[in-house]
């Protein structure tokens, strides 16, 4: 009985020896980096003075003073891109409402990367025009929807002003938008970032300025002489002059 149990035992350890010998050593993976959310922050200004709605006056290059009570703009169909990384906001519609308060949204879910570019649509793209009203930033209470010709405001800048022809102060309405042809106000915007931005799974903010003088300037300067009598050809030229607004200030 003695020599039997020594048999077992001798061929118990003899697979154990075979089985630790089959065993592979495991390496340990690194955690997935988590996607990220990314802040979009606009601080207005004019030129260098940073925006006071309503009681703060300007002077454009034509000489015209202004004021500010409205400022209004969409940015959509956003990107995001880098060496090799690339990111794409799906639904991707947001308003900037600077005299009220909304100045800042954020892309949920970006994925993990470094990032040195950004692409965006200032207004609302062809195929959301002609579906008609409808919900979140594109809602028609947001007051940035033509109902009478089924269409997007772009831009929105209101306020009062004095020019050579209008020596009364007096308000001004300026609602640039339309997208089909010689009428397309559609103005893509390209920004190479200052520094990289790193998506690593914490919250990161681009801080971005928009300077309200560039609707009155460059490539052409448009003065409210110009403007008032309003003729369509003009929304376009003023698209040109504010789609070189944008400006980013930092990353944090």
């Amino acid at each position: 009985m003695i020599r039997y149990h020594s048999y077992v035992c001798i061929l118990a350890l003899f697979f154990l020896s075979c089985k630790d010998k089959k065993t592979k050593e495991v390496t340990p993976q690194p955690e997935p980096v988590p996607a990220s959310m990314v802040v979009f922050s606009f601080n207005a200004v004019v030129d260098k003075a940073v925006l006071t709605p309503t009681t703060g006056y300007y002077f454009n290059e034509s000489g015209d003073q202004y004021s500010i009570t409205k400022f209004n703009y969409y940015i959509s169909n956003i990107s995001l891109s880098g060496d090799g990384t690339t990111f794409t906001e799906p639904e991707s519609y947001h308003l900037i409402k600077h005299c009220d308060g909304l100045t800042a949204f954020t892309l949920a879910a970006v994925n993990p990367g470094t990032y040195t570019k950004i692409r965006f649509l200032i207004g609302v793209d062809s195929l959301r025009n002609v579906t008609g009203a409808q919900t979140g930033a594109l809602d028609p209470v947001n007051q940035m929807f033509w109902e009478w010709s089924s269409g997007y405001i772009f831009y929105k800048l209101e306020g009062t002003f004095v020019s050579k022809n209008n020596p009364i102060e007096d308000v001004y309405n300026i609602h640039v938008g339309g997208f089909k042809g010689a009428d397309n106000c559609l103005r893509w915007v390209e920004i190479t970032l200052p520094a990289p931005l790193l998506v690593d799974g914490t919250t990161r903010t681009i801080k971005f300025n928009t300077n309200v003088a560039e609707i009155f300037r460059s490539p052409q300067i448009i003065g409210f002489d110009n403007y008032y009598p309003i003729v369509n050809s003009i929304f376009p030229k003023l698209a040109s002059n504010y789609s070189d607004m944008f400006s980013v200030k930092g990353i944090e």
